[in-house]
């Protein structure tokens, strides 16, 4: 990847991102993993399946916007 250009505003806004996604919906998704293997779910079934690919993709969306931040130039 190269580096972004951002925005003040375009900067808030991913790192706000950043935080909803580290902070509610990865530790979301994390219980709802735990509750789903306590009661037996497994990679067999499709709902178990849907939650970790979910979970795959949010933790590549905190990959991708981390890195993003990090390498940003701001403009204005």
């Amino acid at each position: 990847m190269s580096e972004t250009w951002l925005t003040e505003e375009g900067f808030r806004k991913l790192r706000a991102e950043l935080e909803s996604l580290k902070n509610d919906q990865l530790p979301g998704i994390e219980r709802t993993v735990k509750v789903l293997t306590d009661c037996g779910f497994n990679s067999e079934d499709d709902v178990f399946r849907e939650t970790l690919e979910k979970r795959n993709f949010l933790i590549e969306r905190i990959r991708v916007v981390s890195y993003m931040l990090a390498h940003a130039k701001r403009i204005g």
